[in-house]
């Protein structure tokens, strides 16, 4: 892992990295891609929409993330996330995109073959959690979806977020197989993750492509079958990320202000441009606004999960 990766006692105050879980069940345990896990996503900011609300306008990438006019450089693709969970507020319309693609459907189909995989390899010290949409504590309207907890078997405690691909062909396994740094695809996505659940690991866990996607796409008895020649063919790489402290402050004042720009929109008259033009205009002259969801209390996870 590089430097920028790795969390610093004196950037923020979080959690150890076990949290204690209740016999308690919540929503967050909600399987995916339900009617309620669809409800409790509409309108909110999504993990796998932070790469989009993080992109920063022409020039300023090159900026550092603690450099606040990074922080207010907005990109075009933010913009758009912006404007995205606005119309979901306003008309009450979550758009679903369906199955998706042949390739995303089977990521979902071979996702069990990978979470096998996962239980043999941590069975003596973890064990796999299934999870739902999880909000952030100190930021209520974003949140993320993780593929799974892994859970101590010791003191039934959050060790750490998963988050699994299967790739499709070797274009996306080099994508999945770079440097886990803020240019990686899924960074923001990981590093939301973990700020959701209060973690400082997520395992990144992604399988090689298999010859043909259809022989599992298709199959029609149970997927597990498979399981050999599964893992035989597309061997699972697993990588453990680190919690970034920079980062996640970043998500959070990215957050703080598009949540602003929303808000601004949704009151009519203004185009969203100007409105995010006025927000960024607010908190430049009110920062210590933007720092708010650090210095009141740690961030932590919210809610509980049953054993």
């Amino acid at each position: 892992m590089s430097k920028e990766n790795h969390i610093s006692d004196l950037e923020i105050t979080v959690p150890s990295d076990s949290i204690k879980l209740t016999a308690k069940k919540t929503n967050s345990e909600k399987l995916q891609r339900t009617d309620d896990w669809f409800k409790m996503r509409s309108g909110k900011f999504t993990g796998s929409e932070f790469k989009k609300l993080m992109s920063c306008a022409p020039g300023k990438s090159r900026l550092d993330w603690d450099n606040i006019e990074r922080i207010f450089a907005f990109g075009e693709m933010a913009l758009k996330s912006i404007y995205a969970n606005a119309k979901e507020r306003d008309t009450g319309k979550y758009i679903d995109q369906g199955k998706g693609t042949y390739q995303m459907q089977y990521g979902t189909k071979v996702e069990p073959l990978i979470e096998r995989f996962l239980k043999k390899k941590f069975k003596s010290t973890y064990k796999l959690k299934e999870v739902g949409f999880k909000s952030f504590e100190c930021f209520d309207n974003a949140g993320t979806s993780a593929d799974g907890l892994l859970i101590n078997k010791s003191d039934n405690a959050i060790a750490a977020v998963l988050e699994l691909k299967a790739c499709t062909s070797w274009d996306t396994h080099y994508s999945r197989s770079a440097e886990f740094n803020e240019k990686h695809q899924d960074f923001w996505q990981v590093q939301g993750e973990m700020l959701s659940w209060g973690v400082n690991t997520c395992y990144y866990v992604f399988a090689e492509p298999p010859r043909d996607i259809t022989e599992y796409l298709f199959y029609d008895g149970d997927i597990k079958d498979l399981y050999k020649k599964f893992v035989k063919e597309c061997p699972i790489t697993v990588v453990q990320v680190d919690a970034s402290a920079l980062h996640q402050k970043a998500l959070l004042k990215r957050l703080a202000i598009a949540e602003t720009t929303l808000n601004e929109y949704l009151k009519g008259g203004q185009p969203l441009s100007i409105c995010q033009e006025t927000s960024v205009k607010y908190y430049n002259e009110n920062q210590t606004e933007l720092n708010k969801y650090f210095n009141d209390k740690p961030i932590q996870a919210s809610g509980e999960v049953s054993k």
